[in-house]
């Protein structure tokens, strides 16, 4: 914070990414942010394993609209 009591751009980013860190915690989805893309585990695998995958990537969806949703529209012209 600069002397003013208005944010920096660097401290706006930081309060930003803690909301969306707390609203990702409540919804169970912080893994998504968190944790690397698990690979496909391809048609034979057990159901369990493609089960999983497909939560990951439902919840990876999600995520990117929760986020694309909630940007300023200065943020998402650098979309």
């Amino acid at each position: 914070m600069i002397g003013s009591g208005s944010f920096t751009d660097q401290g706006v980013r930081e309060f930003l990414v803690l909301q969306l860190r707390i609203v990702l915690k409540q919804e169970m989805k912080v893994y998504v942010i968190e944790q690397p893309v698990p690979n496909d585990p391809g048609a034979n695998a057990p159901r369990a394993d493609k089960d999983k995958f497909k939560k990951h990537m439902d919840d990876m969806l999600d995520v990117g609209c929760l986020v694309l949703a909630t940007m300023t529209p200065k943020a998402s012209e650098a979309t």
